[in-house]
């Protein structure tokens, strides 16, 4: 079995290697493209995301302010209705009409881009920063993707932000919650299911130990209607954590779906601290 074990081993460490060494050519023989335009960027371009003319559009997207309380998207202060997290952050405007910052968004849930990983876990850590949130308290988990998804698919889009947002900040990083199998998919459930469904779908994984009396930094990469967010924050509650700040790659801009703090109430940490 010991003999077994060891050339399954060793047959791994050649494969992967293998991925590696293609990984180095990839850029030769498959020069990145523009997630966006789809137009080869070129070589001596730092960004290897989006052309200089879309990443021009793009900033030009960030610039929009929200339209319901008026600020800029990573200090927009509009939340879900009945949203529980103690702190809550977003980067980017995930919008109903096509737009730069959507389609950035739709690759990286459905496939593993390094650049764009990296891209986005920079916005993610300046709004955090911007929000004055507690980094260094902290420690950083995610919501999980369901098994089902993960199985089909091969990876999970906001365990790879969380990874991403870790090397960055030196942030120590757990699997803290997990997606129960053969769970009602959240996208495809009228808001008023969500909250049910997402209480069935989330538990706690053994590190749970690890949670208590701690700050805990949750990572995803859109948020909707905050049903798993409140989910995952009740979960990390239960289990002693002192405090939970949410943080995503974007919101849903849907009127609909937020309600405004009031302007003068202050939140994510922003009142003094001496």
């Amino acid at each position: 079995n010991q003999k077994g074990a060891l050339i399954g081993l060793f047959q791994y460490a050649a494969k992967m290697k293998k991925k590696l060494n293609l990984h180095r050519f990839s850029d030769i023989f498959f020069p990145p493209k523009c997630l966006n335009c789809k137009e080869i960027i070129d070589k001596t371009d730092e960004n290897k995301v989006l052309c200089k003319a879309c990443f021009q559009k793009f900033l030009t997207e960030l610039e929009v302010s929200c339209p319901i309380c008026e600020r800029e998207y990573s200090l927009c202060i509009c939340k879900p209705k009945t949203f529980v997290p103690d702190g809550f952050a977003y980067s980017l405007p995930y919008e109903e009409e096509e737009g730069i910052s959507k389609r950035l968004l739709l690759s990286c849930k459905n496939k593993y881009n390094k650049a764009l990983l990296q891209m986005l876990s920079e916005h993610m850590l300046c709004t955090a920063k911007k929000r004055n949130f507690p980094l260094e308290s902290c420690i950083l988990t995610y919501v999980p993707r369901a098994p089902e998804k993960f199985a089909m698919g091969g990876y999970d889009q906001a365990e790879e932000l969380s990874r991403a947002f870790s090397k960055l900040t030196s942030l120590k990083r757990y699997r803290l919650l997990s997606h129960r199998p053969l769970t009602k998919e959240q996208k495809k459930l009228k808001a008023s299911k969500r909250k049910g469904n997402a209480e069935k779908s989330y538990t706690l994984t053994h590190l749970k130990k690890k949670i208590y009396r701690k700050d805990i930094l949750l990572i995803d990469d859109i948020l909707t209607t905050g049903a798993t967010v409140n989910a995952c924050t009740s979960l990390l509650k239960s289990a002693g954590a002192e405090r939970v700040f949410c943080l995503t790659a974007a919101k849903n801009t849907r009127r609909a779906l937020f309600e405004a703090y009031n302007t003068e109430e202050k939140h994510n940490g922003e009142e003094d601290r001496n």
